[in-house]
């Protein structure tokens, strides 16, 4: 196909797929839609000469001509776009944009200067979500919402404005590194700058986004948690241990709307979600199950604190998930930073087939029986469990609990009758094959079964995730010793060795469970 064909399907495939519905004209300071800028940028575009278009003609791939077609078409077509923290009243809306009223105000004098802005870093359009959303359209909401990772990507420059920041050392105090909105507005530009309260840049530098030691996002990488690779590199998606460090991001930043805690990750992890203010937590258990659909790391169950209304083996929200902390010698986290293949073998771990389905999460774990249960006489909600029932042997593990609705001590001496009833460890990231290494820790959930008709276990909520190892050598309390211990529940030996068989069943190999 010719180049300079393939140019116009360019064009037009950045105007209508990847750039905001509605940008400012700041010529005139209109709001104007697609075709607006179609038409404003064509004539630069049937310009493009036939030198700019030779790197793309030596191409032999048609798929790699239109990437440096497109990345060519985004030199041309420009367009700034704002970052910040909205003010409680003020903000210019769509329809008084539309409508000409006569807006004035703070928050009228922060759109005219970051039009200003715009205009000194050469663009002609600009975006603000203030203004530039038709809120009252549930179908432009929805969309907005779902491209506005792509939008800030696409985007020349990205200003970001930091209202409560008068210094470079006072950084760290402002609200805009609490919002769960700038987090994507943080990561996905490619050039971003950021400015203080009174407007003058924090930096001399054209672009922010430099992973150079002097550069602010140094300081902004030790505020966040994240990475210099992922603050001026990010890729969304998510694969092996990533997938769990992203949401550890946005542990500690809030949204007002409850939902937008999730609507705000979309891009982040490149699914698709649709919006539906109103569903309420809801939100979030759906971003995990489309993360589930589309990641199999074990990862995305390494959380602590409030499960979800809705499954108790699903987080409740993203302060569920740890912060993973950076220090001078790099990210220290819960999942194994190394070589390759220490990588490779923590990625391979657990299940890899697990699923939402109508009867729960269906996983696989490593299962161990908890056999004795202690409390803790100074911490009400502390217990130590024991996967052993030989007083000689110990291993043990702490762990607290959220809240007292579930005794521990009395969940785990329920009826015999069935041999999952009662409390077990399941171990998530046990090796292939079941294997376990006695040396390491692995992560787990703490499950308990209420001995019902149904086999659905629940997942314990503790308040942190629980870490335990594993003795693989250490074996259950044999038949006579069951039944000289658990006299109460009146086993025969017949009855007991038959439990124990069963237990020695359930322990052999990863066993698929059901988690409401």
């Amino acid at each position: 196909m010719d180049a300079r064909a393939l140019l116009g399907q360019a064009f037009n495939d950045f105007i209508f797929n990847d750039i905001p519905l509605h940008l400012i004209h700041l010529l005139t300071m209109n709001l104007v839609d697609r075709i607006f800028v179609r038409q404003h940028f064509k004539p630069v575009i049937d310009n493009i000469t036939d030198n700019e278009l030779k790197p793309a003609r030596v191409e032999t791939s048609l798929r790699k001509m239109k990437d440096k077609l497109t990345a060519l078409v985004k030199t041309k077509v420009k367009y700034a776009i704002l970052s910040h923290r909205w003010f409680d009243v003020g903000e210019p809306t769509y329809q008084e944009f539309v409508g000409g009223t006569n807006v004035v105000g703070s928050g009228a004098d922060k759109l005219v200067m970051f039009c200003q802005k715009a205009k000194e870093y050469g663009c002609e359009f600009a975006w603000s979500d203030t203004c530039c959303i038709d809120k009252t359209s549930s179908s432009e909401l929805d969309e907005s919402i779902r491209s506005m990772f792509r939008w800030y990507r696409e985007s020349y420059i990205c200003i970001a404005y930091l209202g409560e920041t008068i210094s470079l050392e006072g950084l760290e105090g402002d609200a805009w590194f609490t919002r769960g909105w700038t987090l994507q507005e943080l990561l996905a530009p490619s050039q971003i700058k950021f400015y203080k309260k009174d407007w003058t840049p924090l930096t001399s530098v054209p672009n922010d986004k430099e992973d150079n030691p002097r550069s602010i996002m140094f300081p902004i990488s030790r505020i966040t948690n994240i990475s210099i690779m992922d603050l001026c590199y990010f890729t969304p998606g998510m694969w092996g241990y990533s997938m769990r460090e992203r949401l550890s991001w946005a542990s500690h930043r809030k949204t007002t709307r409850v939902e937008d805690m999730a609507y705000c990750l979309i891009g982040i992890f490149d699914i698709n979600l649709t919006v539906a203010y109103g569903e309420g937590r809801r939100a979030f258990l759906r971003l995990q199950q489309a993360i589930i659909e589309n990641n199999d790391s074990w990862e995305i169950f390494a959380w602590e604190g409030e499960p979800s209304p809705y499954n108790s083996a699903i987080a409740s929200g993203p302060e569920c998930y740890p912060k993973f902390f950076i220090d001078g010698k790099g990210i220290i986290a819960l999942a194994w930073y190394g070589d390759l293949d220490t990588s490779n073998k923590q990625y391979s771990a657990g299940d890899k087939l697990f699923a939402m389905t109508n009867h729960g999460l269906r996983i696989k774990v490593l299962f161990r029986k908890v056999w004795r249960v202690e409390r803790d006489p100074e911490v009400e909600t502390r217990y130590t469990l024991s996967m052993s029932s030989l007083e000689d042997i110990v291993v043990d593990v702490t762990v607290d609990v959220m809240g007292m609705e579930l005794d521990l001590a009395l969940s785990s001496t329920y009826r015999w009758g069935r041999p999952c009833a009662g409390l077990a460890i399941g171990i998530l990231d046990y090796e292939v094959g079941g294997e376990v290494d006695t040396s390491r820790s692995y992560t787990a959930f703490l499950l308990h079964h209420p001995n019902d008709k149904l086999d659905l276990y629940e997942k314990v909520p503790t308040k942190k995730v629980v870490k335990v190892k594993v003795d693989d050598m250490a074996q259950a309390m044999t038949a006579q010793k069951l039944r000289e211990t658990r006299s109460s529940e009146r086993l025969t030996e017949d009855e007991a060795a038959t439990y124990m068989q069963g237990i020695e069943e359930l322990e052999k190999e990863p066993l698929e469970i059901y988690i409401h």
